[in-house]
């Protein structure tokens, strides 16, 4: 009997802590972008925009996807502004 099945995606191989770190960023990183996807809902409301398509098209704009947000190889400790 197996308990477990397998998972399609790429594993990374880290120690605890960095484990702990990944969990803490993507849990806060999730909930920006909740709040802001809610901003941009009432925002759209109160203009008459459409806040569904607004939201869809900024998903399709590749300097929003999450790999933008990686820094510079020179820097680990924070990340350079696009220009």
């Amino acid at each position: 009997m197996e308990l477990h099945e397998g998972i399609d995606g790429k594993n990374v191989l880290t120690n605890i802590e960095t484990a702990e770190m990944i969990k803490y960023a993507a849990n806060s990183f999730l909930a920006t972008k909740i709040s802001y996807a809610n901003a941009v809902a009432h925002l759209s409301e109160l203009t008459g925009a459409n806040g569904l398509k607004v939201l869809e098209a900024i998903g399709l704009d590749k300097e929003s996807a999450t790999n933008s947000y990686l820094p510079e190889r020179d820097t680990e400790a924070h990340v350079s502004p696009k220009t």
